[in-house]
């Protein structure tokens, strides 16, 4: 029928016989080197504000895989401001998108930038905001065992010693 192909197979771009890649969500850094790296994910994270912005939109629409790896790679394309996007969504998104990934936004800054735009149903309803701090405890495993036993601990017992 037809019907069961990925449909998101041009999405996706193979590469010297290698498994697929998402060059439309790569940065330039990952496309010419290789690189990936919390910087590398920036950038992916500013396409993916790109999609939400559009609805679900495929990044380059109209681009063939080889001409977004080509041009994403030497700086010489980037995604056009999507109708009725916020100013400030789009000035992040462009700095999702800085070229040299030295000069490009971290995650903590871009948790600083939306800050101010918290509003207080989102603290009301946000589970950052609402468990309480003094009740969380960390999961780890015994790198030693073989059975990975896991082991809860209080993060505040050695605080109340």
């Amino acid at each position: 029928f037809g019907l069961t192909r990925d449909i998101y197979e041009t999405d996706y771009y193979r590469r010297g016989g290698r498994s697929f890649l998402p060059i439309r969500w790569m940065a330039p850094e990952s496309l010419r080197d290789g690189r990936f790296d919390t910087l590398s994910d920036v950038w992916s994270f500013g396409v993916l504000l790109w999609e939400i912005a559009t609805l679900a939109e495929q990044p380059y629409q109209g681009y063939g895989n080889e001409e977004v790896v080509h041009y994403v790679r030497y700086g010489n394309i980037t995604l056009e401001r999507p109708p009725n996007c916020p100013e400030i969504l789009h000035k992040l998104m462009r700095a999702c998108w800085t070229f040299s990934p030295g000069d490009r936004i971290s995650f903590r800054s871009i948790v600083d930038e939306l800050v101010p735009y918290e509003n207080e149903d989102f603290r009301l309803n946000a589970y950052y905001h609402t468990q309480p701090h003094s009740q969380q405890e960390t999961v780890l495993t015994d790198s030693n065992s073989d059975e990975k036993d896991l082991l809860l601990v209080d993060d505040n017992a050695s605080e109340q010693q």
